[in-house]
C-alpha cells in the first residue's frame, strides 16, 4: 500500500539512541512461551493458479479447526461481484504472515447497509498477523466506486465474543475513496466540482468479549460513522505500538468503555475530505461537507498504561465554519528526569577513588538498580522477538557512565549490557571496571572533586510501526576519594614482663596505598569504659599521637579490659573519617597473701617482702573468681612461676618444686612457708598476661647458697638527674662466702625496657651479651665492691652515662640484679625489679576530634585558635594533650575542667564533649591541674569552636509582589537555619541573599540585561542567579579549594538546603546549587583579619527558573495546533499562496505577508482577530531548506534540529535561492519563476516555523503563549527550538519558534496515462461518464501502473474555438445534448478528461505529462493530468418516430412529437392543418403507423418526411414538414436562409417544394425581398414568423 510517514517515525529518541538502535543485533533469541513455535512449517499461499483461487485456498486454511502457519508468497487481489463468496471465518489458531505482500478483496456490490466483514474471528479462534518482510504487508477490503455509489460498507476484521486478534505488522485498511467530478447538491446549496465517494468501514471491530493486541501495524478506517478501531464495553484492546488513522471523517478509536483498554504507545491521526457523497435513496447525488472525526472518544489518559506522555487535541474545538478541527493523539513513553521510575540502591558509600588498587573485595564498590523498577513493555518484551520479522525486535540495554559534577561532560567510558528482557539484564556495575573515555586508558578521577554516576536504561522497541528508545535515567552523586573504609587498621598490645605497663603498636597496612589519603591523621589510645556500645565507644583517654609510634600506659583497672585505638582524620572532602581497633587484654591484680583460714588482708605493695612466718601454710592469689568469670576463664588458665637464682630465670612453680603447688582455684599453696620470689600469669586472648610485681616470701630456706637482694627507694622517677631512683644491691654475706670483693651489674632483656633504650644499651661498649639473650651492663661507679658493703647506684646518672648524655627514655624498665665474686667463677642473679620513668609536661594543647587544634597557641583568649565543627554531627570531642607528647606528669590529684563562653551556642561537658545548639562561635576553656610529688602545677588553654550553619530552609520570592521592582532588590525568603541537630532559628538573622544576574532558561546567556536597571515585569521568563551567604559571625562548613592554593570555599556536599520550589532537603550539590568560587568568596586563613577573605563570604550559588509572570488580565495559550504540508518528492518547495499580482508578490516577507513555504495553517484560534483585524496568532515565517549529507543529527521527521545542523548548512540560506532573484536594479526580489517551479527532491529538509502572539483581541484581552506551550504540527508535538537548533524556541510570551526535520519521501512520478472507455460521440447515444473510464499509466522509470484514475469527464462544445473547456460550454440535457441527455447529430463535441492519483500512491509529473485516449490516435501533450480533445462532428442519423395510436389521437401525437404543438411548422400537403383541423380528419385510409424521418439536419427542419402507413405498413401518403423561415432545412432561421431566398429571387437557384413554402415567410403567396427583411430583422423572433405564417 502506501508508505506513510508514521511508519518511518522514531519517537522520543536522542541521536545517540537512534544510532544505538541501528547497531543492535537482530539475533537475540528470547525465552519463548510454550505456544510459540520458533521454526514452524509455513504453508505457501500464492496466485500461481489465479488470484481468486489463491484467495479461496487461504479461506479454506483459515476456516479449518487446525493450527496453521500461512505465508503469502505473492500478492492476492480480486475485485469483482462474487457476492461475498470469499469472506472468511477464522477457526482454531491461525498465523498469517503477509511477507511483504498484499491481500486485497473487493466486492462490487452497491449494498449500502449490508454488514459483511472480510474476516470474522469466531469464539475461541485466534488470528496472528505478521509481516516478516518488515514492509509492504497489506490487507485491504474494498469494492467498486462509481459516481452513483456512496458509503458502501466494507469492515475488514471483526473479532466476535471470545475471539482473539494479535497484529504484529502490516497495514490493515477498510474501504477507500475516489474523487469524482460532477454537480452535487446539499441541504443548502449545490456544487460543481470534485467530491469524494467513499467505501466505509472499520479496520478492526471488537464485539462482546473479543480481544485485540496490537504490537505493530497501521490501521485505517473510513467514514463519518466509523472508526479505525472499535471496541465494545466488554472487549479487551491492548495497544503496545500502532499507527491508527480515521480517514474520511472516521474516528481513530471508538471505545464504549475504558476498563479493558490499555495503551502503551500509539499515534492516532485523522483525515477528512472537503466534501463527500452521501447516500440517499431519493437523491444519490447529495453531498455533505467533510469534518474530522475524534482521535478517541473520551480522555486518552483514561486508557494509558505506565509512565507516558500524552498529546491529545481538543475534541470540541471548532473552526470558523463550525466544524471540528484536526484531531490527533499520541501516547509515547515519557522522557522522565533522573530518579523517576528508575532508581539506584544506596550502595552504603559516598566516595570512590581510582588512585588505589585492591580496595575492597568484589561487590563492595558495586552499584545496583532498585528492585521496584518496571520496564515500559514489561510482560510484552517477547512480542517482537517472535513475530518472524528480522527487522523488528525488542532489546533492553543498560549503560553506566561517570560524568563531571554538572552531569554534562563524560569522564569515563561506557559500561553496557544488553538483553532481550529485563530479567536477563545485568543490574549492577562494578566501579572498578571503568576506563577513561577512550576506553583504553586507566580512569583518573581527581580527588576532592564531585562526580555523577549515571545509569541510562534504553528499552528499545524496534517495531513495524515505530522505533522507540524508551529512556530511563538514574543518577548518584559521589566524591572522588579513596575508599578509606578499606584501611587495614589494627593494634597489638604487649605487656612488659614486670606486668605494670602495656605497649600498644598500631598496624595500619600500607599495602593498599590509601593511608596517605587520610588527611590530618591523629590516633587516640585508651581503654573502653564498661557502658560502651557498638558505634558509641566511650573511652578513657590515655595517649594521643599523630604518628604510628608505639605508646605505653599503665594504671589500668584490673581484670578483662579492652585497649582501644581510634584513628581519625578527614577525606578529601573534609568528611570526618574514624577507624577503631580493639584488643582485649587482661590486667593482673597484685599478688595477695592469704592464710588457710581465707584471710586475704595481707596485700603487698610493689617491692614489699613478707618475712614473718607465723603459720605453717600460706597461699598466694592474684585473680578473684569473679574476675576470672568476667573473662570467661577459670583457675586452669592461671600459671605460677618461681625465680631460680641458680639458673637466673623464672621456672614453672605449678608443680615439681618442693613446698610449692598450684590449687584448682588458681591459688599457689606454700607448704611450710618456703622462701622464694613468685609471680603469676594468666593465658587470655592468645597470650600471657603477668602480675604487676613479683612477690618475695622469706620463710624456710630450702638450700643456703649465694643470694643477692636488690632494693630501690622508689618505683617511679623522672627522666632527669633530679628525683632519681637509687638501687642498692646487697649479697647474703651471712649465708655465703663472697670473698674480698664482688662486682654488681644489671641485666636487661628485650621487651622489658623501651625499645629505644634497649638499642642504645645493646650498642654500648661495656655491654655484655649473655647466652640467654640478656645484656649485662656493670655499674660505672666502681668495678668491685668491698666485702660486707652494698653496691649503690642512682639510675638516671648511670643511664645518662650509658646513653651518652641523652635523657633516659620514658617507660617501664625491668632490671635483673647480678653479682660476681672477684677471682672466682661464681655469679648470681637476684629478683627482678621494675622502675617507671616519667616525663614532666612542659606545655599543653587541646585536640578536637583527635586533631591538635591549638598547636602551642591558645594561652590567652585573644590567642585562641579556631576550629569548625563538622555539620554531620552536633558533637565534638575535645581532649587534652601533653607537650611533649609522651609526658605523663603530673599524675597525682589530676583534674581537667571544661567551660563554654556561651552555652546558648554550644555546651561542653566534663569529658570535653562539645554539643552544638545553634550557629555561632564560642570560646572553650580547658584547665588542667595536678601534683608532681608535692608540687602543684596548672595549665589553662583556650579554643574557639565555630558551630557552622548545617541546614537552610528558604523559598523563592513571591514574584508577583516584585512587579515593578528592580531585579537587584529581589531577595530569597530565608526562613530557617540550624546547626547539626540543633533547633530551627530565624534564617534572616544568619543569612543574606543577593540577586546577581539573570539569563535565558537554557543557560545559553547568563548575563542578559543589567539587574541594576531592569524591573520585574509581566511575562518575564528568566533564569535567576542568587548568592546566598552567611552574615558576619556565621559561616557554612568549608572545603579546601586546592586548585586555587590555600583557599577554602563552601562545602556544597555537606550543606543541606531546600530548593527554591520545594521543601525537600538535600545537600546543596545534589540540589544543583554549588559553592561560590569566584573572587571575593574564598576564605584564606592567612588573611583571616581582612574582611574580604573571611569565612562568612563563602556562600552558595542558587538558581531559579522564574515562573512566567502571567498578566491576570491576559489570556495564555497552552497549545497551538498548526497544519503544514508534508512534502513528497516533486511537490512545490513554496507551498503557500502565490499572488497573481506582481505588486502583491513582492510583498511576501513584509508585514502581514509572511513567507509561508510550508503552507502553514494555524488551527488554534482560527478566525479570531485582533482589534485591527489581523490574526490573533500570526505566522511570522515558515521556511524550509535542504540539508547536506551526512546529517549532523538523526533526521527523524518532526524531531528538533540537532545543534550544528544549521551552521553546517550555512544557517539555512538555501531557502533564499528559492524565494529571490536579482532584479533589473541589481537588488533581490521575489521570484515568481522559482516559486512556481522549484520542487522538493527526495531528501531531508529543515522546516522552521515562527509564530507571534502578544496581541489584543477584539474582546479587549491580550493573548500570549504560555511558557510551557505545546506546539502541535500535523498532530505531532514538536519541541520549541530556535533557527540554529541551539537554544530554546520560546523567545518570550509573544514569540515561539520550532525548527525540525522533515523528509520528502520519494514516490513514483507518473509521466503519462492512457485512458480507456472514452469513445467518439455518436448521435443519439448516451455520453460516456467518469465511471466508464479506466487508466493505465507509466512512471518515469517506464513501469506500468494502475494507480491513476479518472476523476472527471466533462463534455462540452468549444464555442470560442480556444481548445479549452470554458464556463458556459458544458453540455447537459437540453443544452448541447438532447432532452434525454443523448448526443445530437451534427455537433462538434469535445471531452475534457481529468486524471488523479492518491498522494500516497505516487505523483503526476505535471511538468511533462502526456495524456492518451485509447480510441484517439493523437496523444495530448499537457502540463497537467487534464486534457481536452475535440472529436469530429457527429453524423446525422435520421431519427424514426413510431406511433401506434389510432383515431383522433394521432394528430395530437404527431404534433407533439414534431414539436408543432405550440408554434411548430407546417405539414406540407395538408391544407386543413392551417385551420387547425386534425391530421386524422384528412386521412383517406385507416392509419396503422406514422414514421417521421428527419432530413440531414434534424426532425424540426424543413423537408422532414412524414410517411403514413396502413395497418399492413404500406405507405399510402407522404408529406413534407415545413418550418417557415428555415429555407435551407438546418432547423434554424438565420442569414443563411435569407441568402437562399436571395439566390432564388435572382434565379441563381431553385427552391424545393417544402423550401418554397417555407420561404413565403409573410404568407403573402409570394417570395420577395420582404421575406428576406423579415428573416434578417433583429426585432422579429422566430415565433413571430411562425405566427405570421399561420
Amino acid at each position: 500500500m502506501k508508505p506513510k510517514s508514521a511508519s518511518k517515525k522514531i519517537t522520543s529518541v536522542l541521536l545517540t539512541l537512534i544510532m544505538l538502535i541501528g547497531m543492535l543485533p537482530l539475533s537475540i533469541i528470547p525465552t519463548q512461551a510454550a505456544s510459540y513455535n520458533p521454526s514452524p512449517n509455513w504453508t505457501s499461499i500464492s496466485n500461481k493458479d489465479g488470484n481468486y483461487f489463491g484467495l479461496g485456498v487461504l479461506q479454506t486454511f483459515l476456516r479449518s479447526p487446525n493450527t496453521e502457519y500461512l505465508k503469502l508468497t505473492s500478492n492476492l487481489k480480486y475485485v469483482g461481484d462474487d457476492d461475498y463468496k470469499l469472506n472468511i471465518t477464522v477457526k482454531g489458531v491461525k498465523h498469517l504472515d503477509l511477507n511483504g505482500h498484499s491481500l486485497v478483496y473487493g466486492v462490487d456490490k452497491s449494498d449500502y447497509s449490508w454488514y459483511n466483514p472480510f474476516i470474522t474471528i469466531e469464539e475461541g479462534a485466534e488470528l496472528y498477523i505478521y509481516d516478516s518482510a518488515g514492509k509492504g504487508g497489506y490487507i485491504h477490503y474494498e469494492g467498486k466506486l462509481t459516481s452513483k455509489d456512496a458509503e458502501i460498507q466494507r469492515t475488514l476484521i471483526t473479532v466476535n465474543d471470545g475471539g482473539k486478534l494479535v497484529v504484529n505488522g502490516g497495514e490493515l485498511e477498510a474501504g477507500r475513496s475516489k474523487e469524482i467530478y460532477g454537480k452535487w447538491y446539499s441541504d443548502v446549496d449545490e456544487y460543481t466540482g470534485n467530491i469524494r465517494h467513499q467505501i466505509v468501514g472499520y479496520a478492526v471491530k471488537l464485539n462482546g468479549s473479543g480481544t485485540a493486541i496490537l504490537n505493530g501495524g497501521e490501521f485505517y478506517g473510513r467514514g463519518n460513522d466509523y472508526a479505525a478501531i472499535y471496541a465494545d464495553d466488554n472487549s479487551t484492546l491492548i495497544i503496545n505500538d500502532a499507527y491508527i488513522q480515521g480517514s474520511g471523517g472516521a474516528r481513530g478509536i471508538s471505545c464504549l468503555g475504558t476498563k479493558n483498554v490499555f495503551i502503551r504507545s500509539v499515534e492516532i491521526d485523522t483525515k477528512k475530505v472537503d466534501r463527500y457523497a452521501k447516500f440517499t435513496d431519493t437523491a444519490p447525488k447529495r453531498y455533505r461537507y467533510g469534518e474530522y472525526g475524534m482521535a478517541i472518544n473520551g480522555k486518552l489518559s483514561d486508557y494509558v498504561v505506565g509512565n507516558v506522555k500524552i498529546t491529545q487535541s481538543d475534541p470540541y474545538k471548532k473552526d470558523v465554519t463550525g466544524r471540528r478541527v484536526h484531531q490527533y493523539a499520541t501516547v509515547t513513553p515519557a522522557e522522565t528526569p533522573a530518579n523517576v521510575g528508575l532508581q539506584l540502591q544506596d550502595p552504603g558509600w559516598s566516595t570512590f577513588s581510582t588512585d588505589t588498587t585492591n580496595l575492597v573485595t568484589a561487590g563492595e564498590r558495586r552499584v545496583s538498580i532498585k528492585d521496584d523498577f518496571t520496564p515500559h513493555y514489561s510482560g510484552y518484551e517477547t512480542e517482537l522477538l517472535r513475530d518472524y520479522n528480522n527487522n523488528t525486535d525488542y532489546s533492553i540495554l543498560s549503560e553506566w557512565q561517570i560524568f563531571d559534577k554538572n552531569g554534562k561532560t563524560a569522564v569515563s567510558n561506557h559500561q553496557s549490557s544488553q538483553a532481550s528482557s529485563y530479567a536477563g539484564l545485568e543490574k549492577s556495575i562494578d566501579m572498578r571496571k571503568f576506563k577513561a573515555v577512550n576506553g583504553t586508558d586507566d580512569l583518573k578521577l581527581k580527588n576532592g572533586e564531585l562526580y555523577v554516576l549515571r545509569l541510562t536504561i534504553n528499552e528499545i522497541w524496534r517495531g513495524y510501526t515505530k522505533q522507540m528508545a524508551i529512556t530511563r535515567t538514574a543518577e548518584m552523586n559521589f566524591g572522588a576519594a579513596p575508599d578509606l573504609s578499606g584501611l587495614d587498621f589494627g593494634i597489638s598490645a604487649q605487656q612488659d614482663r614486670s606486668g605494670t605497663t602495656f605497649s600498644v603498636n598500631v598496624t595500619p597496612s600500607e599495602t593498599n596505598g590509601i593511608l596517605p589519603y587520610l588527611l590530618n591523621r591523629s590516633i587516640t589510645y585508651g581503654y573502653e569504659l564498661p557502658n560502651s556500645s557498638a558505634g558509641n565507644v566511650l573511652m578513657e583517654e590515655c595517649r594521643y599521637s599523630s604518628t604510628f609510634d608505639t605508646v605505653s600506659f599503665g594504671n589500668l583497672p584490673t581484670g578483662k579490659q579492652t585497649i582501644v585505638a581510634r584513628l581519625q582524620g578527614n577525606d578529601a572532602f573534609g568528611f570526618k573519617q574514624e577507624f577503631t581497633a580493639r584488643q582485649n587484654i587482661f590486667v593482673m591484680p597484685r599478688i595477695r597473701l592469704g592464710l588457710p583460714s581465707g584471710d586475704w588482708t595481707y596485700s603487698l605493695q610493689p617491692g614489699d617482702t613478707y618475712d614473718t612466718i607465723s603459720y605453717h601454710e600460706y597461699r598466694l592469689r592474684a585473680v578473684s573468681s569473679e574476675e576470672l568469670a568476667s573473662a570467661g576463664l577459670s583457675g586452669s588458665n592461671i600459671s605460677w612461676e618461681m625465680w631460680n637464682s641458680t639458673q637466673g630465670k623464672w621456672v614453672n612453680a605449678n608443680s615439681g618444686i618442693s613446698g610449692v603447688s598450684k590449687m584448682s582455684t588458681g591459688e599457689l599453696k606454700l607448704t611450710d612457708g618456703r622462701s622464694g620470689a613468685y609471680r603469676v600469669k594468666i593465658y587470655y586472648n592468645g597470650q600471657w598476661w603477668y602480675s604487676p610485681q613479683a612477690f618475695t616470701f622469706v620463710g624456710k630456706d630450702y638450700g643456703a647458697t649465694h643470694k643477692i637482694t636488690a632494693t630501690v627507694d622508689r618505683t617511679e622517677m623522672e627522666n632527669t638527674k633530679a628525683n632519681s631512683a637509687t638501687v642498692s644491691i646487697m649479697p647474703n654475706f651471712d649465708g655465703a662466702d663472697w670473698g674480698k670483693r664482688w662486682h654488681a651489674s644489671l641485666i636487661i632483656y628485650e621487651g622489658n625496657v623501651p625499645a629505644e633504650a634497649y638499642e642504645k644499651f645493646r650498642n654500648h661498649s661495656s655491654a655484655q651479651i649473655l647466652p640467654d639473650g640478656g645484656i649485662r651492663i656493670s655499674f660505672p661507679a666502681t668495678k668491685f665492691t668491698k666485702n660486707k658493703d652494698a653496691s649503690v647506684q642512682k639510675l638516671n646518672t648511670w643511664s645518662i652515662f650509658l646513653l651518652q648524655g641523652e635523657k633516659i627514655p620514658t617507660g617501664k624498665y625491668t632490671f635483673v640484679p647480678y653479682a660476681e665474686v672477684e677471682d672466682t667463677s661464681y655469679s648470681v642473679k637476684g629478683t627482678p625489679f621494675t622502675i617507671t620513668v616519667n616525663k614532666r609536661i612542659t606545655g599543653m594543647d587541646i585536640t578536637a576530634d583527635g586533631k591538635n587544634a591549638t598547636n602551642g597557641k591558645g594561652t590567652t583568649v585573644d590567642d585562641a585558635p579556631k576550629v569548625v565543627m563538622d555539620t554531620s554531627t552536633n558533637k565534638m570531642r575535645l581532649n587534652k594533650i601533653y607537650t611533649p607528647i609522651d609526658a605523663n606528669l603530673p599524675n597525682k590529684n589530676v583534674t581537667t575542667t571544661w567551660s563554654s563562653s556561651n552555652t546558648n551556642i554550644a555546651t561542653v561537658d566534663s569529658g570535653g564533649v562539645v554539643t552544638a545548639k545553634r550557629p555561632g562561635t564560642v570560646t572553650i576553656t580547658m584547665t588542667h591541674k595536678g601534683k608532681i610529688g608535692t608540687e602543684e602545677v596548672s595549665y589553662t588553654r583556650y579554643l574557639k569552636v565555630v558551630v557552622p550553619i548545617a541546614e537552610v530552609q528558604f523559598s523563592g520570592p513571591d514574584w508577583y509582589k516584585q512587579l515593578g521592582k528592580t531585579y537587584k532588590d529581589v531577595q530569597l525568603n530565608i526562613t530557617k537555619v540550624r546547626c547539626a541537630n540543633g533547633e530551627w532559628l530565624d534564617g534572616s538573622t544568619y543569612l543574606t541573599s543577593k540577586l546577581i544576574s539573570k539569563g535565558t532558561r537554557d543557560g545559553s546567556n547568563t548575563s542578559v540585561g543589567s539587574v541594576y536597571n531592569d524591573k520585574v515585569a509581566y511575562n518575564d521568563n528568566y533564569r535567576i542567579y542568587y548568592e546566598l551567604t552567611p552574615k558576619k559571625g556565621y559561616q557554612f562548613q568549608l572545603k579546601d579549594a586546592a586548585e586555587f592554593g590555600n583557599y577554602y570555599i563552601t562545602n556544597d556536599m555537606k550543606l543541606k538546603i531546600t530548593r527554591v520550589d520545594s521543601t525537600d532537603m538535600n545537600t546543596a550539590a545534589n540540589q544543583g546549587y554549588f559553592a561560590l568560587n569566584y573572587n571575593g568568596h574564598y576564605y584564606v586563613p592567612e588573611y583571616d583579619t581582612e574582611e574580604a577573605y573571611q569565612a562568612h563570604n563563602c556562600g552558595i550559588s542558587i538558581t531559579e527558573d522564574l515562573p512566567c509572570l502571567r498578566d491576570p488580565s491576559a489570556v495564555y495559550i497552552d497549545t497551538v495546533a498548526v497544519e503544514t504540508d508534508e512534502p513528497k518528492e516533486g511537490d512545490l518547495r513554496y507551498g503557500g499562496e502565490i499572488p497573481e499580482s506582481d505588486d502583491e508578490l513582492q510583498k511576501i516577507g513584509t508585514a502581514y505577508h509572511p513567507i509561508n513555504m510550508n503552507n502553514a495553517r494555524i488551527i488554534t484560534m482560527m478566525g479570531e482577530k485582533t482589534v485591527d483585524g489581523h490574526d490573533l496568532i500570526s505566522l511570522y515565517r515558515s521556511i524550509n531548506y535542504k540539508l547536506k549529507t551526512p546529517l549532523v543529527g538523526g533526521g527523524t521527521p518532526f524531531t528538533p534540529l540537532a545543534e550544528g545542523e544549521a551552521s553546517n548548512n550555512n544557517y539555512g540560506l538555501e531557502f533564499s535561492n528559492i524565494l529571490y532573484e536579482t532584479g533589473a536594479d541589481g537588488y533581490p526580489k521575489i521570484s515568481r519563476t522559482n516559486l512556481e517551479n522549484t520542487r522538493y527532491e527526495a531528501a531531508t529538509y529543515a522546516h522552521s516555523l515562527r509564530l507571534l502572539a502578544g496581541k489584543t483581541g477584539q474582546d479587549g484581552k491580550t493573548y500570549y503563549f504560555a511558557p510551557d506551550v505545546k506546539l502541535i504540527i500535523n498532530g505531532r508535538e514538536v519541541q520549541l527550538i530556535d533557527d540554529n537548533g541551539t537554544s530554546s524556541g520560546y523567545s518570550d510570551a509573544s514569540d515561539i519558534t520550532a525548527t525540525y526535520y522533515v523528509t520528502a519521501d520519494a514516490r513514483p512520478a507518473f509521466v503519462n496515462g492512457t485512458v480507456s472507455g472514452l469513445t467518439a460521440p455518436t448521435t443519439d447515444e448516451i455520453p460516456a461518464t467518469t465511471d466508464d473510464l479506466s487508466v493505465i499509466g507509466t512512471d518515469s522509470k517506464g513501469v506500468t501502473t494502475d494507480k491513476m484514475y479518472a476523476s472527471g469527464l466533462v463534455w462540452f462544445i468549444d464555442k470560442n474555438g480556444n481548445g479549452k473547456w470554458d464556463e458556459g460550454e458544458t453540455c447537459t440535457a437540453g443544452n448541447g445534448l438532447a432532452d434525454d441527455g443523448k448526443f445530437l447529430g451534427g455537433k462538434d463535441y469535445s471531452a475534457y478528461v481529468m486524471l488523479s492519483a492518491e498522494a500516497e500512491d505516487g505523483r503526476i509529473d505535471n511538468t511533462a505529462f502526456t495524456l492518451k485516449l485509447s480510441d484517439v490516435a493523437t496523444p495530448l501533450s499537457t502540463t497537467e493530468a487534464k486534457g481536452a480533445y475535440k472529436f469530429p462532428k457527429t453524423q446525422y442519423i435520421p431519427p424514426v418516430l413510431k406511433l401506434t395510436a389510432t383515431g383522433t389521437q394521432l394528430g395530437a401525437k404527431i404534433d407533439k412529437a414534431l414539436g408543432t404543438e405550440n408554434f411548430a411548422g407546417f405539414v406540407y400537403g395538408v391544407d386543413t392543418l392551417k385551420t387547425g383541423t386534425a391530421l386524422a380528419d384528412c386521412l383517406t385510409a385507416e392509419l396503422g403507423l406514422v414514421e417521421v424521418t428527419a432530413n440531414a439536419n434534424g426532425v424540426l427542419s424543413t423537408g422532414a418526411s412524414i410517411l403514413l402507413k396502413d395497418k399492413e405498413k404500406k405507405v399510402y401518403e407522404t408529406y413534407s414538414y415545413v418550418y417557415f423561415g428555415d429555407i435551407n432545412g438546418d432547423g434554424a432561421i438565420d442569414a443563411f436562409d435569407a441568402f437562399a431566398i436571395d439566390k432564388s429571387i435572382n434565379n441563381h437557384s431553385t427552391l424545393g417544394d417544402a423550401s418554397a413554402v417555407a420561404a413565403d415567410v409573410n404568407a403573402d403567396g409570394e417570395i420577395t425581398i420582404a421575406d428576406i427583411s423579415l428573416i434578417m430583422s433583429a426585432s422579429v423572433s422566430s415565433e413571430n414568423i411562425i405566427s405570421q405564417a399561420r
